[in-house]
């Protein structure tokens, strides 16, 4: 390498070999400790062949890049503000290399703005929430395990799911079938697992023809008695924030594995009571595990052939780790299926293994049926949502041609609570229970000043009356809600949907829970309805349930809603938590929503055409990746979508475009184009997602490698993206693009 000319910085100088040989690529990491510095990773000679072409067109006719070219490129190109030396005059290809990569300047996701503010009711926050939270893979004979708990907090869940059934009676009952209902087997369950005794040994292929028949028909869903059909054969997919102060990354905790087991599911069984093989072929331990004590409820999804575990080696498990990585609020949503005196012993087990962390009394300064808590008031501390054990009947049934003007919002809460950001240090930390308040609370009359809605307009809706979603208990149901177990939900209360106008609609602490199908009908049916609604209360969002493989609807279609948690099933890596993980990154699981989406907004800027958000073009560039399966060899083609509200036909739909499809193990496009112009109008940054797939482009486009980014967080200029493999463990391979967004 040529003597360094006269003005070039000694100290800035590393030799351009030293650069690209270094082959560790520090993860970003979030512990108190001071981070190692960043290094320049291993490039391959495709990257290195586009980085000098960008390095020589900003040298002009100089053979060095100068300090004013420089600060020009950071700023019109970049769009980075980054401080140069007043001493360094030039800089070397290798000086300009390592100051960009270890400033952050070739960073492709940018960071988060500022501190998180606490300050605002839970409302006004979105929430990284599961759905069916113990199962390890499909929703009809996978595994339920306390590993999945442990797994889905630790990257960064704060809303997780547990279904509660009755467990083994204290007296001893001969019986080894595993539960399908949480009480009694149906006769088709046991009849398949008949047939798996019959022909397992001897006649291998007969018995799983003959399981594989049985599959079709078995009952399934949650505990609304219905019996749909699932299909014949049931296949799992491949499995699968930075806090205020002690955040641990999770960017390389994979996916659960089907073939790993929690110390609780680890037991053994005999060759006959061996369990029901899954969807994969694979088998896993099902016999009934000593951790499940007799006389305690237990954890399982109902109606299947779903193995349980023990509801009080759940609740150790989310204690070992709800707040290993951040002190922010969990959200526990039970499904209750068991008897009233099971929950009885569900609220000791909760209150013994939670104890000093479970939310169990209402604080006196904010009474439930007043305001929902600030953020800044729950830190280290768990909240229940449960169904209360009465509930006033919704008296008036909902019409979709029904929507809010400005001029007339009848979703007013009882009392206003503060929106102003503050301090932590200007009040009390977390909401200390104190047993001066009792609950539950009745809920009051609803200040809601709609006419009534009709009934006739509800019944074209099939949705909305219940055909999809989980249905509500019977109204004469003898497995009620126990008062005890019903009074831990004070802030965060189930209740069953009927109406936007019914009296539970202003009670500040109710969640609806809505299937995905229910609520697109119900914002195409009133959206200013729905948004307003949203902006101060809490809305659930779950997956239809015909999903049996466990796949994912697109949660941003419930975030650009004003929904607070889109549950989706964390056991599979598909575009649903690919987009989750690029909107909670860095969070500790819960969002800000913006502005015009929480409470404090004007009604009228929650219209649903006219929620904050612009017309804007999208340009990338796809240069090259490296090291997208390591050193293994594939044809590869590039796949980006775009999420983001789009008008006309093509509303709520993703853009799709893809490269040529190029060979090796480090690919190079050469900076093919794709434009993504007009997407819009109404287009919200922080509500839309950029989703970079790489595909082994053979017969079946199998996913090589991805990377997701929230719009407003992709930075423009010439960036690299930190890829993923189809498992979502963090890899070392890179994608290098080129960003351009552009506002009409």
């Amino acid at each position: 390498m040529a003597p360094l000319p006269h003005g070039v910085a000694q100290k800035h100088h590393l030799s351009f070999h030293s650069l690209v040989s270094m082959t560790t690529l520090m993860a970003p990491t979030h512990h108190h400790t001071t981070p190692s510095p960043p290094t320049v990773p291993y490039l391959s000679h495709p990257v290195q062949a586009h980085l000098k072409k960008i390095y020589t067109s900003l040298c002009g006719e100089s053979q060095f890049v100068s300090r004013e070219a420089l600060a020009a490129f950071l700023k019109d190109v970049q769009g980075q503000d980054i401080p140069l030396s007043e001493d360094v005059k030039e800089y070397t290809f290798s000086d300009w290399l390592a100051l960009l990569w270890m400033r952050g300047g070739f960073e492709g996701v940018g960071a988060l703005a500022g501190n998180k503010d606490l300050g605002k009711p839970i409302s006004s926050y979105y929430i990284s929430s599961s759905h069916n939270t113990y199962l390890s893979g499909n929703q009809l004979m996978s595994k339920s395990t306390t590993d999945a708990y442990k797994n889905v907090l630790i990257r960064g869940c704060r809303c997780i799911e547990i279904d509660v059934h009755n467990g083994e009676p204290a007296v001893s009952v001969s019986s080894r079938l595993p539960h399908i209902t949480g009480t009694t087997p149906s006769d088709l369950a046991v009849s398949a697992i008949q047939a798996k005794k019959k022909y397992k040994r001897m006649y291998k292929a007969e018995y799983k023809a003959k399981l594989g028949s049985l599959k079709g028909k078995i009952p399934w869903g949650r505990s609304d008695g219905k019996k749909e059909h699932a299909g014949a054969d049931v296949g799992e997919k491949s499995g699968s924030g930075h806090t205020l102060g002690h955040k641990k990354t999770a960017s390389n905790v994979p996916s659960i594995s089907r073939e790993k087991t929690s110390d609780s599911d680890s037991s053994s069984s005999s060759d006959d009571d061996s369990d029901l093989e899954d969807g994969s072929g694979e088998k896993g331990s099902r016999s009934r595990s000593g951790s499940v004590l007799k006389g305690e409820p237990v954890v399982l999804h109902a109606w299947t052939l779903t193995r349980a575990v023990g509801f009080r080696e759940v609740c150790r498990a989310v204690r070992e780790t709800a707040f290993q990585t951040t002190n922010l609020p969990l959200i526990v949503s039970l499904q209750v299926g068991c008897d009233v005196d099971q929950q009885e012993v569900m609220v000791q087990i909760m209150k013994e293994e939670w104890a000093g962390v479970l939310v169990d009394v209402a604080h006196p300064t904010c009474h439930p049926e007043e305001r929902l808590p600030r953020l800044d008031e729950l830190l280290n501390k768990i909240l229940i949502k449960v169904k209360r054990s009465t509930e006033v009947p919704p008296t008036e049934p909902p019409s979709p041609d029904v929507s809010m003007s400005a001029s007339s919002n009848p979703i007013t809460p009882l009392t206003t609570s503060t929106t102003a950001s503050t301090t932590l240090s200007s009040r009390p930390s977390t909401l200390t229970p104190t047993p001066t308040i009792s609950t539950p609370l009745t809920p009051t009359t609803s200040h809601d000043a709609l006419d009534a809605l009709s009934v006739s307009s509800r019944s074209r809706s099939p949705s909305l009356s219940g055909s999809r979603s989980r249905s509500p208990a019977p109204k004469n149901k003898a497995r009620g809600i126990n008062p005890s177990l019903s009074a831990l939900g004070i802030y965060t209360h189930s209740s069953h949907f009927s109406s936007l106008t019914a009296s539970s609609a202003s009670i500040p602490s109710h969640i609806y829970s809505l299937s995905e199908g229910d609520i697109l009908e119900l914002f195409a049916a009133s959206p200013n309805a729905l948004l307003a609604h949203n902006r101060s209360y809490m809305m659930r969002a779950y997956p239809a349930g015909h999903r049996i493989d466990s796949s994912n609807p697109d949660p941003s279609v419930f975030w650009r809603k004003g929904i607070q948690m889109a549950a989706l099933n964390w056991q599979v890596w598909d575009h649903g938590t690919m987009l989750n993980e690029a909107m909670f990154a860095d969070s500790d699981g819960w969002v800000l929503k913006p502005p015009g989406m929480r409470e404090g907004a004007e009604v009228a800027e929650l219209d649903a055409h006219k929620v904050e958000g612009k017309l804007m073009d999208l340009r990338i560039r796809i240069f090259a990746a490296q090291r997208i399966l390591g050193e293994e060899e594939l044809r590869a083609r590039v796949k980006v979508e775009v999420h983001a509200e789009r008008a006309g036909e093509k509303a709520g739909e993703e853009w799709k475009r893809h490269t040529e499809t190029k060979r090796g193990a480090s690919v190079d496009w050469e900076g093919e184009r794709l434009d993504f112009l007009g997407a819009g109008p109404g287009v919200v940054e922080e509500l839309s997602f950029v989703r970079f797939r790489i595909e082994d482009d053979g017969f079946t486009d199998t996913l090589a490698a991805w990377a997701c980014v929230r719009l407003d967080r992709l930075q423009n200029g010439y960036r690299f993206l930190k890829l993923r493999d189809a498992k979502g463990a963090a890899t070392d391979g890179l994608l290098f693009i080129g960003v351009e967004k552009i506002e009409r």
